[in-house]
């Protein structure tokens, strides 16, 4: 799974998650998940997004930067 951003007509960009597969030889991707436009996502909920999929995967060795203290 992957970050995807993608502009629309108007060119206002929103994000995706995105899944990587194989069909019958070929390479194809599946919309996991539309999170909306970049503009309207805080730091906050983009924060919370990201230590959900931590907590899902149960994801070893993952540091979230605001934890970390400046040396």
């Amino acid at each position: 799974m992957y970050v995807r951003t993608v502009k629309n007509n108007q060119g206002k960009e929103y994000l995706r998650i995105v899944e990587s597969y194989r069909e019958n030889g070929k390479n194809k991707q599946k919309i996991i998940a539309n999170l909306g436009r970049i503009d309207t996502i805080s730091r906050k909920e983009v924060e919370n997004i990201v230590d959900k999929l931590v907590q899902i995967y149960d994801i070893k060795g993952y540091v979230n930067l605001n934890s970390v203290e400046e040396a």
